[in-house]
């Protein structure tokens, strides 16, 4: 589960300060398809980098569980979130002088884990055993999303964390990788956070936040 208690985020460029949001509260509970909706540069983002422990807020406190993530160090902070969570980037974040089998193995080296059976299972998961060989540069869209989110996947963990994961995508990678997530969701009981404007994406949610200049809205 994670529990957020009254969060506060600000932008502050000089002596401008601009509020994001202010004393928000929610949960998302194991399990859930949680997709996070809002207009484009409403902070969307933002609120998903301080719900997987990339970007600290103001104030209030995010618990994984009963760990509250931002009383970590960081080191420990840091393997917690290789160890518990992945995320999918739209920009796919793949490195480009690693083939997809390197790709895939990078968070296991920082671990300085080796779980090849893991690994065979994500792959055969993933139906991207063709690809292993190749470079990030040869492959689509779509499967460099697939690829991303095999590799996100690689130790396990319990929650995936997608920040406009079908943004730079076709429809039709789109549906593949949205059908993809939800399979991931209802059978492997992964929670799932997924920040999208995309309207036709919002069906695979099982709850969906609207968040709007500051106001949350869960239904």
């Amino acid at each position: 589960m994670i529990k957020v208690n009254n969060i506060t985020c600000k932008y502050k460029n000089g002596s401008f300060v601009q509020t994001i949001f202010e004393d928000i509260s929610f949960e998302i509970k194991d399990g859930e398809f949680v997709i996070i909706t809002g207009t484009s540069g409403s902070g969307k983002t933002t609120l998903l980098k301080i719900l997987s422990g990339i970007k600290e807020p103001d104030n209030g406190r995010v618990y994984w569980d009963d760990i509250n993530i931002y009383e970590l160090s960081n080191s420990n902070l840091s393997n917690l979130r290789l160890k518990d969570s992945g995320f999918v980037y739209q920009d796919f974040m793949l490195i480009d002088e690693l083939n997809v089998y390197d790709n895939l193995i990078l968070s296991q080296r920082l671990l300085k884990i080796k779980d090849e059976k893991r690994v065979n299972d994500v792959i055969e998961m993933l139906s991207i055993n063709h690809l292993l060989k190749k470079y990030p540069s040869v492959l689509s869209g779509g499967e460099k999303q697939r690829v991303a989110i095999a590799r996100a996947l690689i130790n396990n963990p319990k929650i995936l964390f997608c920040d406009e994961p079908t943004g730079s995508l076709d429809f039709k990678a789109t549906l593949e990788i949205m059908e993809l997530l939800s399979k991931l969701n209802k059978e492997y009981n992964i929670t799932v956070i997924l920040v999208t404007h995309e309207q036709d994406n919002l069906k695979y949610a099982t709850r969906i936040i609207k968040y709007n200049n500051g106001v949350l809205e869960c239904d």
